[in-house]
């Protein structure tokens, strides 16, 4: 089965520009160390970027195929 997720890299839709600017608004209040919990992480490009700050993130989703996903490409 085929699994439908986003993944905003190189868009310029709407709906992609949105996801990454919450994720850009969560880095301003984060501080390199904290944990976060990535809820409904999805394809993991946002707990890339969390980790990538320096964060110390888990990330979960409900949908196992989309998970599998993040695991294969972060």
């Amino acid at each position: 089965m085929a699994v439908d997720h986003h993944d905003p890299a190189g868009r310029r839709d709407y709906l992609s520009i949105l996801h990454l600017e919450r994720y850009r608004f969560a880095l301003q209040q984060l501080a390199p160390g904290m944990r976060v919990l990535d809820a409904a992480c999805g394809a993991g490009y946002g707990t890339a970027m969390l980790l990538g700050h320096g964060c110390d993130v888990t990330g979960v989703d409900c949908d196992e195929p989309t998970l599998d996903v993040a695991r294969g490409h972060w």
